[in-house]
């Protein structure tokens, strides 16, 4: 069986176009970059991570 996860990455929105060579932008991309993460849903195994184990079948 093959599992595979899917994961959402939303671009930030920018003021201004970003060329390549605006090196001097870098700063404030990588800020909207992290913003943009701290906006994404928790994965499930996160929301699982305080609950308790089920109890062994026997």
């Amino acid at each position: 069986m093959h599992s595979r996860r899917v994961i959402s990455k939303e671009m930030p929105d920018f003021d201004q176009r970003i060329w390549l060579f605006d090196t001097a932008r870098i700063p404030r991309i990588i800020e909207q970059g992290e913003l943009a993460a701290l906006e994404q849903p928790p994965r499930p195994s996160e929301l699982l991570a305080g609950c308790p184990a089920p109890a062994p079948v026997s």
